[in-house]
C-alpha cells in the first residue's frame, strides 16, 4: 500500500507523522513524505526530522517530495499525480467563521483526490478500539471490510454502529414513494446481517451498535462515550450539492478523533488492496 502524508511544521503535522508511523509496519509498502516549498524554506530540515520520526522498518520505502503552492492545493495535487491508497492530512485548525472564508482543507481535500482519507486529529499513543459508522447503501459494507482489515493488521478492535434516522439531510434527495417502513426494515435487515458476515469472515464476534436518532450526532456520542481512538466513515458526493457539506463531511468536522474516509473509487474489498 502506498501511504501519502502531509507534513507541515505546527503541532498538527506530527499528529499526521504519528498515524503514518503507526499504519506504516503492518499496511504500507511506501510512504511519501510531503510539504510545501514555503515550509520548508522556513525549516529546511523538516522533512529529514519527519523521515526520522517515522522511524521505518527495514524494507518501507521513504520518499520525501516537495511542491509549490498552498497545502490543500499541494496534497490535491500530488495525491491525484501518483497512485496512493490513502491520503494522511492534518486540518488547517480553523474555526467554523474562518471555513466560510477561507474554505475547507478537509472538504477539498475529501473531494477532489481519488484515495482514501484520514483526517489527522490528535491521535492516541496506539489505536485500540475503532468505530465504523455504515450506512443503508451498497457501499456502507466496504467500510465495515475496510475497518477489518484495519483493526486485523492494527492489533485492534472493530465496533460498527448504524444510525436510524428518518429526518431528511440537506444533501439528500427526497425519500421515493416506495420507501416504506417495512422496505427500510427489510434493508436495515439484510445491512446488519451483511455486516455480520463480513466479522466472521475474519474470525469475530460481530460488534454492532444500533442507534435512533440523527446520524452525526449520535455517531459523535458514540465516539465519545466509547473511548474510541479511530473513526471509519464511508464518502458519498452528493450530485449538485456544492452548497451542501454530505453527512460523512459533518461527522469528519465535528469528530474529535482520526477519522478514515473510505473512498468507493479506490477501495472495493477492503482497504489494504495493494498492500
Amino acid at each position: 500500500m502506498n501511504i501519502l502524508t502531509f507534513v507541515d511544521p505546527s503541532p498538527r503535522g506530527n499528529w499526521a507523522l504519528q498515524l503514518a508511523k503507526e499504519f506504516s509496519p503492518k499496511l504500507a509498502t511506501r510512504i511519501v513524505l510531503l510539504a510545501t516549498e514555503v515550509h520548508v524554506r522556513a525549516d529546511p530540515g523538516l522533512l529529514d526530522r519527519a523521515e526520522e520520526g517515522l522511524e521505518a522498518p527495514a524494507g518501507l520505502v521513504v520518499e520525501k517530495k516537495v511542491r509549490a503552492g498552498r497545502p490543500r492545493r499541494v496534497i490535491v495535487e500530488e495525491a491525484n499525480a501518483h497512485p496512493y491508497e490513502i491520503t494522511i492530512f492534518p486540518p488547517a485548525g480553523r474555526n467554523s467563521l474562518q471555513r466560510l472564508i477561507h474554505g475547507s482543507r478537509i472538504r477539498t481535500v475529501v473531494r477532489k483526490i481519488p484515495s482514501s482519507v484520514l483526517v489527522a486529529r490528535r491521535p492516541a499513543p496506539r489505536i485500540r478500539r475503532i468505530l465504523a459508522a455504515i450506512s443503508a447503501s451498497a457501499f456502507g459494507q466496504t467500510t465495515v471490510g475496510a475497518g477489518l482489515e484495519i483493526a486485523r493488521a492494527l492489533g485492534a478492535e472493530l465496533t460498527a454502529i448504524h444510525v436510524l434516522s428518518n429526518i431528511p439531510i440537506p444533501a439528500g434527495g427526497p425519500p421515493s414513494q416506495g420507501d416504506s417502513k417495512a422496505g427500510g426494515d427489510s434493508r436495515m435487515a439484510q445491512l446488519l446481517e451483511k455486516a455480520r458476515e463480513e466479522f466472521r469472515m475474519h474470525g469475530l464476534e460481530p460488534r454492532i451498535l444500533l442507534r435512533d436518532g440523527m446520524v452525526v450526532e449520535e455517531v459523535v456520542h458514540e465516539v465519545d462515550a466509547g473511548a474510541y481512538d479511530l473513526l471509519i466513515v464511508g464518502h458519498h458526493i452528493p450530485q449538485g450539492a456544492d452548497l451542501h457539506q454530505d453527512l460523512a463531511e459533518r461527522i469528519i468536522l465535528w469528530c474529535p478523533i482520526p477519522v478514515l474516509v473510505v473512498q468507493p473509487r479506490k477501495v472495493k474489498a477492503g482497504v489494504a488492496q495493494g498492500r
